[in-house]
């Protein structure tokens, strides 16, 4: 069972790596930074903030965090089709690394702490489970393996093991 406030939280420093990586002068990280947020707010939209109604100003805090995917959808969408060296990435990166870490601040010290409160750790393993699994999916149906660390290969493994066993004939 995988928690989903640790699994976004992990995902946000893998993230977070990235921007420092871009920020000390490697642009080459951009394409995987834009596939990391396409798929983190693809599966966020999907998976824990369909439990956002069930705490407390929970439709408030979803609505916030859906316009705060949107700006970034949007500037991925303008980044994605520019050259690594071209002259607008720079000044694009900057706007997406603001966003996202003022999203990220809001996530994590405001609603992953309220849905691990009202939630509780049983409830919050079942959107955990369901975000490993659409992570898992997002990235194979773009056909991204590479770039992923260890741990999230690990999930990956006892993702596909579940399945397996619960696939098994008897």
């Amino acid at each position: 069972m995988f928690d989903a406030a640790e699994l976004l939280i992990k995902d946000h420093r893998k993230v977070g790596k990235r921007f420092d990586e871009f920020s000390s002068g490697d642009a080459s990280v951009v394409p995987e930074v834009c596939a990391e947020l396409t798929v983190q707010t693809t599966i966020e939209e999907r998976v824990p903030y369909a439990v956002l109604p069930e705490i407390t100003g929970g439709d408030r805090l979803r609505k916030e965090a859906e316009r705060q995917h949107e700006e970034v959808k949007e500037a991925v969408a303008h980044i994605e089709p520019r050259s690594v060296g071209s002259a607008e990435i720079g000044s694009l990166m900057r706007q997406v690394i603001k966003g996202v870490t003022h999203h990220v601040r809001e996530e994590e010290t405001e609603l992953l702490p309220k849905m691990r409160e009202e939630l509780g750790p049983d409830r919050m393993a079942s959107p955990g489970d369901k975000l490993a699994e659409a992570k898992r999916r997002e990235l194979s149906r773009r056909g991204v393996l590479v770039g992923l660390t260890k741990n999230e290969l690990y999930v990956l493994y006892e993702l596909a093991q579940a399945r397996a066993s619960t696939a098994a004939p008897t």
